[in-house]
């Protein structure tokens, strides 16, 4: 049995070591559909719009994800996301910045989620580096 069975369809697209797990997640609309993105750019061979990096939580070892985006020519200006990683290389993977998991870690009934996972680290030439 594997940390993500339950929460994954598919095995992870990559093992990053030290119980780091990475699928990756193409955008690809139907243009038929959403004629508004017509003209966006091609995806390149390779190139991937986020990325889920599943770990085991510092603390407790309970399953956990964080979803980065890249920052890609097609994606660029027409997804509304706070924070975007930069690919300096796809092969082997190497992103930047760090990555820090803000993923809440206590869920009592009637109240908000409350307290961070706080999983701090890089991927580095296809290898998760802790901070």
């Amino acid at each position: 049995m594997s940390a993500w069975d339950g929460y994954h369809e598919r095995p992870p697209d990559l093992d990053l070591g030290s119980n780091h797990w990475v699928w990756l997640v193409d955008w690809d609309p139907d243009l038929d559909l959403n004629p508004q993105w017509k003209n966006i750019p091609k995806l390149k061979l390779g190139e991937h719009a986020q990325a889920y990096i599943g770990h085991l939580r510092p603390g407790d070892g309970a399953y956990c994800e964080v979803l980065i985006n890249f920052d890609i020519a097609r994606t660029r200006g027409l997804l509304s996301v706070p924070d975007v990683w930069t690919v300096s290389s796809w092969n082997p993977i190497t992103v930047t910045p760090d990555i820090i998991c803000h993923a809440p870690t206590v869920f009592a009934q009637g109240q908000p989620p409350s307290g961070e996972c706080g999983d701090h680290g890089s991927i580095q030439g296809r290898q998760w580096v802790p901070a």
